[in-house]
């Protein structure tokens, strides 16, 4: 019997996301992956993430890298082995070929952490192929990917880098299941051949829309050339995210907008855009927040 727990999209980040509470954001993530050791521990099995370890480039400082190291060591500790899989999130200017300059990249140089590819040679299923974000797709019995997969019933925002279920074993004709990340709710959907896909989530709520949701992660077993799963709880205080900050934003927005409108009603406008916004800001009462703001993307432009 091969056993693993499933999770995806952790976005670990030095910065705590504006929806959070938490007085010590770091504290908290490492608490969310210590829960998976334990599951790790009483299940006696291997970790698998599929994707999007990390939040962005800026945010994976080494206290963040070396969480996940420590987690890989204390996981192969009690037995198990870290499977990882690159995410969009995880690569510089979300590119593959950025790799090499990645903190995903000081991951698969650490000796106790494995690329999914190498479940190849434990899984008693079948054939294991798995694409990083950007990457080759292979057409196997078990596959993982980090791609963006609503599922059938959710209504779809225009993006053409979204798939179903039903199209990813279309284009995945041999596979008979599917792991996915990228998606922050956690689903499966299974069709009439008994095909399986699984997309286990984000580990922790780190937007104001997830307040109701409750994260967790997959365990799966493959015994006797079948695969059986169950979801297992990741706990999360829901009163440690807020989404007070959407409202603020929202006033703030409005304002530069009454601000911009300001400009064009203006009688003692230049050609240079720039000088009727410095002209406009000495001339009128704008508030310190919405000026020193205004100032800022100036500096850039």
């Amino acid at each position: 019997m091969s056993c693993y727990i499933v999770t995806a999209d952790w976005h670990l980040r030095s910065n705590k996301p504006r929806c959070r509470l938490d007085l010590d954001w770091i504290s908290t993530q490492k608490k969310a992956l210590d829960q998976i050791l334990r599951y790790a521990n009483e299940y006696n099995a291997s970790v698998i993430c599929i994707g999007d370890i990390f939040h962005s480039t800026n945010e994976t400082t080494n206290e963040i890298i070396n969480m996940v190291q420590e987690f890989a060591i204390e996981l192969q500790v009690i037995g198990g082995t870290f499977y990882i899989l690159a995410g969009n999130h995880d690569l510089p200017q979300h590119n593959l070929e950025n790799i090499s300059r990645s903190a995903f990249q000081i991951l698969l140089n650490s000796i106790n952490i494995s690329e999914i590819f190498q479940l190849s040679h434990v899984v008693d299923l079948g054939e294991v192929s798995a694409a990083n974000f950007g990457g080759e797709d292979t057409n196997s019995e078990i596959i993982f990917k980090h791609v963006l997969c609503f599922p059938e019933d959710v209504k779809m925002p225009p993006n053409y880098k979204i798939t179903r279920p039903s199209e990813l074993f279309e284009q995945f004709n041999n596979a008979r299941y599917i792991f996915t990340g990228d998606y922050h709710r956690q689903f499966f959907y299974e069709d009439k051949k008994k095909k399986t896909l699984l997309n286990p989530g984000c580990l922790l709520r780190q937007a104001a829309d997830m307040i109701d949701y409750e994260p967790s992660v997959f365990l799966v077993e493959f015994l006797n050339g079948e695969m059986k799963y169950k979801s297992l709880p990741i706990k999360d205080d829901e009163k440690m995210v807020t989404d007070e900050y959407l409202e603020t934003e929202k006033e703030r927005n409005s304002r530069i907008d009454a601000f911009i409108e300001r400009i064009k009603d203006n009688k003692s406008v230049t050609f240079d855009f720039l000088e009727n916004v410095h002209n406009l800001l000495k001339n009128n009462e704008i508030k310190d927040d919405i000026k020193n703001i205004i100032l800022e993307l100036m500096e850039n432009t």
